[in-house]
């Protein structure tokens, strides 16, 4: 009941204008009318309540579904096998307060928040995709937690967005992503099966002295990170696909064009293949709330353990040039991840300084710094 009610409130909110009447006439303009009495006794006696069901059967005594609103946060209570009316009211109730009482929402992004700009083959403007309503999160009162960084949406595969706080410099950070598959057993990770790849920038920031988390440097803006164009993985071992790639990153501006980090093997990594695997099925499932680092597993639990997860390997050591490199408003920034059996450093670098077009089986992020 709780579910349905949920989806009914949420996409036909109209419902309201019907369950919270109190009472009124039915057929009211004909030679019939009916005068008809809502049977949920606490509309129009308690504030905020607005429906939803009333209901009796044998089996399951007096049962009520109860929606009510206060501060723009709206709990539904559900309860069953009460001998008689009130005390069915009295309970749900009381379960509402409570939720009232104990919880509260906290707006994680709000509405209009540009999520990502993309380009369309049918129309000539860049489109935003913005969220449609506040994104938030139920949490209890008084729980002393900062969410800004913590649950911000942060991919923009077209558009780096600086830090507002200009002082703070900003780095690329070329890295492979894995588009992986996890399996859980007891809310535990057991298998994590890479089934895409692709070039990311994991850019930070270098100098923020108030960050307590790794995560504050990482995740300073709505257009942090970037995604290239993925690439299937045959299997994610020794003999497969990505022992055939390399990755490189450029830095273009309008006075400069640079290498900004090395051109490494895949292959090369220490942590590779298996071995990184089980190091991040480790981490997923033991790391804890230490230092710089966050506990994994709870994250993991507020995301209602997802099926599929984004993660991010490898930044490569930065050329001389890019060492102390900060990244400026007008900036384009490349990550490249490209078969080195089918194509040399000089030719992708020249590709990339040149604007022309590569195939698809090579992996291109571009972000313009903004």
């Amino acid at each position: 009941m709780a579910i349905i009610s949920r989806e009914l409130t949420l996409k036909y909110p109209d419902v309201f204008n019907y369950t919270s009447i109190k009472e009124d006439y039915i057929r009211k303009d004909t030679d019939s009318p009916f005068w008809l009495v809502n049977t949920n006794k606490l509309i129009g006696r308690v504030d905020g309540v607005n429906g939803l069901k009333t209901g009796y059967c044998s089996f399951s005594g007096y049962n009520i579904t109860l929606h009510m609103t206060q501060n723009g946060m709206s709990l539904i209570s559900v309860v069953f096998g009460y001998k008689d009316s009130k005390t069915r009211n009295s309970e749900s109730l009381a379960l509402l307060r409570y939720g009232f009482s104990n919880y509260e929402l906290k707006t994680l992004i709000k509405k209009d928040t540009i999520l990502e700009t993309i380009d369309s083959p049918l129309y000539k403007y860049p489109i935003n995709i913005l969220t449609k309503d506040n994104i938030s999160l139920l949490v209890k009162k008084n729980q002393n937690v900062d969410y800004s960084y913590d649950y911000e949406y942060c991919i923009d595969n077209n558009i780096l967005h600086l830090p507002k706080d200009k002082n703070l410099n900003v780095q690329m950070e070329p890295e492979i992503a894995l588009r992986c598959i996890l399996e859980y057993e007891n809310n535990k990770v057991i298998n994590i099966k890479p089934v895409k790849f692709c070039a990311f920038n994991d850019a930070s920031v270098r100098n923020d002295k108030t960050a307590s988390k790794i995560s504050q440097k990482k995740n300073f803006s709505t257009g942090s990170k970037g995604l290239g164009n993925e690439i299937e993985i045959d299997k994610f071992s020794t003999g497969g696909i990505c022992d055939n790639y390399s990755l490189v990153s450029f830095l273009q501006s309008k006075d400069e064009f640079i290498r900004y980090g090395e051109c490494a093997k895949l292959s090369g990594y220490s942590y590779f293949y298996q071995k990184l695997l089980e190091w991040i099925k480790d981490k997923l499932n033991t790391q804890q709330d230490y230092a710089v680092l966050e506990n994994l597993s709870n994250i993991l639990k507020d995301a209602n353990y997802p099926k599929e997860m984004i993660i991010t390997i490898g930044a490569t050591r930065y050329e001389e040039a890019g060492k102390n490199r900060y990244l400026q408003p007008g900036d384009i920034c490349y990550v490249v991840a490209f078969d080195h059996t089918k194509f040399n450093l000089d030719t992708i670098t020249n590709a990339i300084k040149s604007g022309s077009q590569l195939p698809s089986d090579v992996s291109v992020l571009r972000q313009e710094v903004r």
